[in-house]
């Protein structure tokens, strides 16, 4: 066997650089053992490539992450991780394989072509196109790519494999894209042979929240201290006022000029620089990590949009107060994203999230990982309203922050651009969006006639209003206002939105309203420019459209287009001042690229998971004051947003705080109604981290400085991050909890194991909590006991009706089940908590169950085992 399984793991080593210096002998020894310990049926068989592999510096790391082969495809959502110490030995490793997966391969030959797939996949979406089987493809990173702006602002890609459903191995083709009307960046995996979307999944992540107005700031009350921040060599860049590290928002404090911000090691050329050459490539608000600009046509763009200029110095000084309109702030606000993006950039590197793991650069400098995906940051984005997302595609796609602005309850309910004046059972004012194609709306109102387009449909009565084809009623639109319905055969994108425009405008219409054609959807604009469009158009949401057009049944509608903002004195926040939401949102991408590897963007969409947790525990994090204390801490998240005060509880159940009294939940919360998947379920992780957070600071000490500092803060986050390397696919909580133990085991010896143990059973994740699926949220169950290594082996209950013998032992121990029990399996932990060895029974009619541990060191180890009746733990020493 250990021929064979020396010639498969060759595709797995061929992979390694000489970066990760990890002998392929090293690494076949030690891997044949994690699969026997694993009971792995017939390894000899696997095959498996590596999508991405790596090396941490400060821990001497190597981090594998590998696809399992079926026919010499990838199986997408096949995965392990393989992670390796200095000496080439395993110290984690997790995956998911299929044992002789093959003979579970549905096909090996497909009927439709990448291009067929691709429609397919923009087809569930809205997305009809027949120009793209006369495009020609580009290889990139292993993919098929296309770029076609009518259809995607970004890159749209295609790669063929598989995936694992039900008991089935299906031949897919994995498609990802943009889809520029709700911002979401899908990976869809679309049957090769049927069409159908088998899975799917957006790396984009929502922060959508209901818009709140509580407690209005007034005057704030500014806590204006800024710790100084020690950078050591910096390297050249810019001066940026801002509200900079560890300001929150403006509510926090004021704004500072910061000079020379950009670190020697993370950005060496400075924050301007895209070419690796002494000198700034561009005087506006971009640069290698970052492009910083406005979008407010929500035009997703990759060149256009507005970016203040500082000029041959530098120098990005400008105008900000917080009851201006907006576009006021315009400059202000791109240059704290851009600082923001570049801060956040810069201290990550630090910890371990660099160019080889997958951060975002347009050029890596070292040459290791991917370029050319700096982040594209849009400020004061047109695509909604309260709210901030980010897009993490995998290594070499750029990411995509777009930060919203977040109107007070007033400033909402007044920019309304529909009023309708008759008949009387409708009249109201209702919301729309301006498209940004043809002229915008103002004050001055727009009255007419609504008239319903109908379409020419031939044969039968016309039934449908999308104005795709011929339309039935054209000469019924000079000098009214046209309703028509998004989307229909043609499709929902902006491009054919605008041809529908001009068909109606050349019918002699004076605007056109579009009212979305289902459910649940907020209305988005029509996005792009086209000079030929001469006349404004809106869009409304589904329930408008309904009422109009049920109201058009019986009688003739009027309405006025206006659009109030500018007489609108309520105040409307900006997220771009937000700097816990940016942190935030970037904390999506970090998380992201660095579970499952950069090359895996989709390591993190079940339902147990923590995205949102390590966002707000990032933001929380960077944003610490030096004066606060662990007993006295409480904060809110997106208060600032939300017109709350400072010590409001914002955007999540609860503040963030150690004292339970203010912060109660356990792990048991995710399963409540009130803990949404995913913010409500994230904020409990966060509550356990945050809670780590400032025992580790009560241990340490605090230390300003983020990027070379050695307090409990920053200890806290480096485990964070390792973890997140260091955890499967997928993870629930409790896989997320034995990734920073073990992080903590490799990085600090375990001198923090009491301390972390300690805060995960205090919230109910202790050493006996089961996770469950991750799948699942609500199959959990919550515990608050310690391991061993922690309150000592007398600490647990003998039981009896369990017993294992011989005990001690050497090579050979048995374990039965009295009472008409049968064993399930049996986990072998150390004393370091670290599982050793599984059992798994494959024939549960049997109470006994019969374990090789000639393996294992001698010393104590503890037993779980699980029966038909429930889980008991002995203690078992090896001579």
């Amino acid at each position: 066997m250990q021929k064979k399984l020396f010639s498969l793991l060759g595709i797995l080593t061929l992979a390694f650089t000489s970066e990760a210096q990890i002998s392929k002998e090293k690494l076949d020894i030690n891997f044949k053992q994690s699969l026997e310990k694993e009971q792995f049926l017939s390894p000899e068989n696997v095959q498996y490539v590596v999508s991405s592999e790596y090396t941490t510096n400060h821990n001497g790391l190597t981090h594998v992450y590998c696809n399992q082969l079926v026919n010499g495809l990838e199986v997408f959502n096949l995965n392990a991780d393989i992670h390796l110490n200095k000496d080439g030995k395993i110290v984690a490793y997790h995956h998911n394989f299929i044992a002789n997966a093959s003979k579970f391969a549905n096909s090996n030959s497909s009927k439709l072509s990448k291009v067929e797939a691709l429609n397919k996949a923009l087809n569930s979406v809205g997305i009809v196109s027949t120009q793209m089987q006369t495009k020609t493809s580009q290889l990139e990173n292993g993919k098929d790519v296309w770029f076609e702006p009518s259809l995607s602002s970004e890159k749209m890609m295609v790669k063929r494999g598989y995936i694992a459903v039900a008991n089935q191995i299906k031949l897919v083709y994995q498609v990802e894209f943009l889809l520029d009307e709700t911002n979401d960046w899908w990976n869809k995996k679309v049957d090769a042979n049927t069409g159908e979307i088998l899975e799917e999944l957006s790396y984009t992540t929502h922060c959508n929240f209901e818009n709140s107005s509580k407690n209005q700031h007034g005057s704030f009350v500014f806590e204006s201290e800024v710790a100084p921040v020690i950078l050591g060599k910096k390297a050249s860049s810019g001066t940026y006022n801002v509200f900079p590290l560890p300001l929150e928002s403006p509510a926090r404090g004021q704004r500072s000029l910061m000079e020379n911000m950009a670190t020697a090691n993370g950005s060496p050329y400075g924050w301007h620089d895209t070419n690796g050459v002494a000198g700034p490539e561009f005087k506006i608000t971009r640069g290698n990590n970052v492009f910083a600009k406005e979008d407010t046509l929500n035009l997703n763009s990759a060149t256009i949009g507005f970016s203040p200029n500082g000029g041959d110095s530098l120098i990005f000084d400008y105008e900000y107060n917080v009851d201006n309109k907006p576009r006021n702030n315009l400059n202000a606000a791109i240059v704290n994203i851009f600082y923001w993006n570049n801060i956040i950039h810069d201290i990550f590197n630090n910890y371990g999230f660099d160019e080889k793991g997958g951060n975002y650069q347009q050029k890596n400098y070292s040459g290791l990982g991917l370029g050319r995906d700096a982040v594209m940051a849009d400020a004061m984005d047109g695509s909604g309203k309260s709210n901030a997302n980010f897009s993490a595609p995998a290594d070499g796609s750029s990411g995509r922050m777009q930060m919203f602005l977040w109107p007070t309850s007033g400033a909402a309910s007044n920019n309304n651009i529909l009023g309708v004046s008759y008949p009387s059972s409708v009249k109201g004012k209702f919301y729309g969006v301006q498209s940004v194609a043809g002229p915008r709306l103002n004050a001055a109102r727009l009255p007419g006639r609504v008239i319903l387009l109908r379409d020419s449909l031939i044969g039968q009565s016309a039934t449908t209003n999308t104005g795709c084809g011929l339309i039935a009623n054209s000469n019924e639109f000079a000098g009214n206002i046209v309703l028509i319905d998004r989307g229909g055969s043609c499709g929902t994108q902006s491009s054919v939105s605008r041809t529908k425009i001009k068909a109606i405008q050349a019918a002699g219409a004076i605007a056109v309203i579009i009212a979305y054609n289902t459910n649940g959807f907020t209305p988005t604009a029509v996005t792009g420019t086209d000079n030929a469009i001469t006349i404004p158009s809106i869009s409304i949401g589904y329930g408008t459209g309904v009422m109009l057009k049920n109201a058009l049944a019986s009688d003739s509608v009027y309405v006025t287009l206006f659009d109030s903002t500018e007489f609108n004195p309520a105040r409307v926040y900006d997220s771009d001042f937000d700097n816990g939401v940016i942190a935030h949102e970037y904390g999506h991408g970090i998380s992201i690229r660095l579970t499952g590897g950069p090359s895996n963007s989709s390591c993190l969409g079940n339902q147990e998971q923590g995205g949102e947790g390590w966002s707000d525990f990032f933001g929380l994090a960077l944003t610490t004051r030096v004066w606060e204390k662990s007993a006295t801490a409480s904060r809110g998240i997106g208060t600032f947003v939300i017109d709350e005060d400072t010590n409001g509880v914002g955007i999540r159940n609860y503040r963030y705080s150690r004292n339970m009294a203010i912060n109660p939940v356990t792990y048991n919360s995710i399963k409540l109604s009130s803990f949404t998947v995913p913010h409500g379920v994230g904020s409990v992780w966060c509550s356990m981290l945050y809670d780590i957070y400032w025992d580790m600071i009560d241990q340490y000490g605090f230390d300003p400085d983020w990027y070379n500092g050695k307090g409990g803060n920053n200890k806290t986050m480096q485990l964070v991050i390792d973890g997140l390397k260091l955890q499967k696919c997928n993870p629930g909580f409790a896989d997320a909890r034995d990734a920073i133990l073990l992080a903590d085991s490799i990085n600090n010896g375990g001198a923090n194991k009491s301390l972390l143990w300690k805060a995960f059973a205090r919230r109910g994740l202790g050493f006996s909590a089961n996770q469950g699926t991750s799948a699942s949220r609500s199959d959990g169950t919550q515990a608050f006991d310690l391991p061993t290594s922690v309150t000592g082996l007398a600490g647990i209950d003998q039981f009896t009706n369990f017993n294992v013998y011989p005990n001690p032992a050497q090579s050979i121990v048995t374990v039965d089940v009295f009472g008409g029990a049968s064993i399930t399996g049996v986990e072998i932990y150390d004393l370091n908590g670290q599982l050793v060895q599984t059992y798994k029974n494959t024939n549960l009619m049997l109470p006994s169950a019969t374990l090789n541990i000639q393996q294992h060191c001698s010393g104590y180890y503890l037993l779980k085992i699980t029966s038909t009746e429930g889980i008991a733990y002995k203690k078992l020493l090896l001579n």
